[in-house]
């Protein structure tokens, strides 16, 4: 086997990971994680094929004893996820985690003696552990690959020459901003107000999370290459200067030097306040790391005092009253920010504070615990990574996990402090300096769930060890060292990694045939993402698009919003066709008949409250089957009473529910979710600001707009069509001056005579 190619092929298979990962949105969609997952996993086997063939290990240094126990650690929080996963009885699943039974019981058509998860999202669960299983396979093929000063050296520059394109892509993406990524890719409001600037990801958090480890690198790498301008006493500086230009090292310095400013500088412009607060400490974490070692402690001091300099005079001038603002809103942002979802996050941990929810779960936990102060966002996290890590993990899996990082932080320092090479000392305290700024952001942002920035975290975590332990005491490269070994062992790890290859490609394949459904159905005569109007032209349509669903099934049974997907469609075919019926009018071949559709649909949407119990979503489209189609009220009062459970501060969630109430003639429980949604509803009141005051006095079209868009307005308009009677609509909005103003409002369009 050519083993020149291997290593070639492994050089550019991490190139294109460090690529790809960012480009593709920050790698958060389910097909570039899944890609990321498969790649990952392909170098690794690359590597194993590679010591196969020539049946050795290399190595330069001897095993830790502190890496030792780091692998049997990381094997503790793998075994962690892998416990989270595995079917229990109930006895021992009330045991360990009973808050995990009583979702079941609760939510998930419990039956006896049926084995559950500790994780309420089993294949949420299974995601992040083939992310971390991915980031650990880079980790190991840096370490194992990357053995000489060249090699290291080269995949440091090609990080920052990547740092350096997404910096210049930013730029010219935030000059020529059209409210599209990539001037293609839409995103929400948020981010079209144009505050701030945030490259290919979607959240300025995250670019700035990516920005703020690569920086430390480029500092070393500025540190290292740095010209010595030191000659015989008594040279006059202009022939020093000289000398210097003609080496020929000065212009890669100055360019590098700039370059290392404008990523600063767009790390500024983010104005992401975790982003800059990280950028200042990891800054002076950096300065007092390497005033430690006097081989670099005056280069060090002096480029950063001048890298310093022109930061604070030439660039935060230009930026210092929008990162001014954004600091200023840290106590706006504390009522409806990220200060309530931590607090409502100590719930979580309350009620599963051994072993978490399950990896990857906060989404389908939090919603139960969410208050109506941010009831009109969906939190994905927890924006604490700390934090999520024990909602989702428990104490169990903090601890595992943070025990994993100091042991890498702290072997590393303390083998840093030993090393003499100067490649060594300035690489390390840079990726010692990337860890630090990533930790702290970490306290205010969820980085570490977004793929892109934990597998960059994965390479520098990667170069740092290469660079402490991989390279011999002086500045020569060296030829490693070859060790025998027995080929079984690797032969082994070589069928592991091609049986974890196969879960992520069948699910890449199986969400490819998901994704097919929507261009499947897509009416191309709306400019709009509508689907096509069910008849017998579009019916072969439907028909190829649950063909299309039934293989995503079969390949990956367990992803619940395949079979969400699935009773959706056959809803809309047993509603076409219970109307054709109505109409006397026959329905063309293969068309399911009304009953037969919808309990396919029925089927569907229990499946997938069995995957995924506490989704909201799949209990409000089966409580309304039940009612619609069945007649089944006591069914359907169950299954909405458990999506209004599942995510009781949701007024979207609510309003669906009292539309319902109020179309079934159920008009008692109509005002009773009217009340509780007018409760709930916050979205009617504004900032107080001078501007918001003088459009509330001048009742503005604007101002009218808000009211009118609140569900409070919604609510107001229920309470009137269930019971015509203004008191009733009055005494359904809270007993405050904003929420009067919205009933003046609906009264006033309303034309209600009090």
């Amino acid at each position: 086997m050519n083993t020149a190619a291997l290593d070639q092929a492994i050089e550019k298979g991490v190139i294109m990971l460090l690529v790809f990962t960012p480009l593709a949105f920050g790698t958060v969609f389910q097909w570039s994680a899944l890609l990321m997952q498969i790649t990952a996993f392909c170098l690794l086997l690359i590597l194993l094929l590679k010591n196969t063939s020539i049946n050795c290990t290399m190595s330069l240094m001897p095993a830790r004893s502190a890496f030792a126990i780091a692998a049997v650690v990381f094997a503790g929080v793998a075994g962690l996820f892998l416990l989270q996963m595995l079917p229990l009885p109930e006895k021992l699943l009330g045991l360990i985690s009973p808050s995990s039974l009583a979702v079941y019981k609760k939510f998930g058509n419990y039956a006896a003696g049926t084995l559950h998860t500790i994780s309420i999202n089993p294949y949420a669960t299974r995601q992040e552990l083939f992310n971390l299983l991915a980031y650990a396979a880079v980790f190991y093929v840096i370490v194992k690959h990357y053995r000489t000063k060249e090699q290291i050296h080269s995949l440091i520059k090609t990080v920052l020459r990547i740092a350096g394109f997404l910096v210049i892509f930013a730029i010219i993406q935030k000059l020529t901003w059209n409210g599209r990524i990539f001037w293609f890719y839409p995103v929400d409001e948020g981010l079209r107000s144009g505050a701030g600037i945030w490259g290919p990801y979607i959240n300025r958090n995250h670019f700035a999370g990516y920005m703020e480890m690569v920086i430390p690198l480029g500092l070393a790498l500025l540190i290292y290459s740095s010209p010595d301008i030191k000659t015989l006493p008594g040279v006059p500086l202009s022939v020093r200067m000289a000398r210097l230009r003609a080496s020929g090292n000065l212009a890669p310095f100055i360019l590098l030097f700039l370059g290392i400013l404008v990523m600063s500088t767009c790390l500024l412009m983010t104005l992401s306040r975790g982003g800059i607060a990280a950028f200042g400490i990891s800054s002076l974490f950096f300065a007092w790391i390497t005033n430690k070692r006097r081989s670099v402690k005056k280069k060090t001091l002096l480029l950063l005092v001048i890298i310093g300099t022109v930061i604070l005079v030439a660039v935060l001038p230009a930026v210092w009253d929008q990162v001014e603002q954004r600091f200023e809103g840290l106590q706006a942002d504390s009522n409806i920010g990220r200060l309530p979802v931590w607090k409502e996050s100590l719930g979580i941990i309350k009620d599963y504070p051994l072993l978490g929810s399950g990896f990857g779960t906060f989404e389908n936990t939090y919603m139960r615990y969410q208050r109506p102060a941010s009831s009109l966002l969906l939190y994905t996290h927890a924006h604490n990574d700390y934090l999520e890590l024990m909602t989702d993990a428990g104490i169990a899996g903090f601890f595992l996990t943070i025990s994993l990082v100091l042991i890498f932080f702290i072997s590393i320092y303390r083998a840093w402090r030993t090393r003499h090479n100067k490649f060594s000392i300035c690489f390390g305290a840079g990726g010692l300096t990337s860890f630090v700024a990533i930790g702290i952001h970490s306290i205010a942002d969820f980085n570490m769930h977004i793929p892109a920035n934990a597998l960059l975290l994965s390479v520098i975590a990667g170069i740092t060890y290469a660079s402490v332990f991989n390279l011999p005491a002086g500045n020569e490269s060296s030829a490693p060292v070859l060790n025998k070994r027995r080929r079984l062992p690797v032969l082994v790890a070589v069928a592991i990694v091609c049986l974890l290859l196969y879960l992520p490609m069948r699910d890449l394949i199986a969400d490819y045939y998901f994704r097919k459904v929507p261009d499947i159905l897509h009416d191309k005569s709306n400019k709009y993402l509508v689907a096509k109007p069910i008849s017998a032209e579009t019916l072969p349509d439907y028909i190829d698009a649950i063909g299309s669903l039934n293989t995503a099934i079969r390949l990956s049974p367990d992803r619940s919003i395949f079979f969400h997907s699935m009773a959706d469609l056959y809803t809309r075919l047993g509603t076409w066709s219970r109307s054709m019926k109505a109409m006397k009018t026959d329905t063309p071949p293969g068309m399911p008949a009304s009953e037969e559709a919808f309990a396919i649909a029925i089927s569907n949407l229990r499946q997938a409250i069995a995957l995924e119990p506490t989704n909201p979503d799949y209990h409000l489209a089966l409580g309304l089957l039940y009612g619609d189609v069945l007649g089944d009220q006591a069914g359907s009062e169950t299954e909405l009473n458990r999506a209004l459970d599942a995510f009781p501060a949701n007024p979207g969630l609510r309003y669906a529910v009292a539309k319902y109430y109020l179309r079934t003639g159920m008009k008692g429980n109509a005002l009773e979710q009217a009340r509780l949604l007018a409760d709930i509803d916050k979205s009617y009141i504004l900032p107080d600001t001078t501007q918001n005051r003088l459009m509330i006095a001048q009742r503005t079209d604007s101002y009218l707009e808000v009211l009118y868009n609140s569900y409070l307005f919604a609510a107001l308009d229920i309470a009137w069509l269930a019971a015509k009677d203004p008191d009733v609509v009055k005494g359904t909005a809270p007993d405050t001056p904003d929420a009067k103003r919205v009933v003046q409002a609906y009264i006033e369009w309303r034309g209600i005579e009090e």
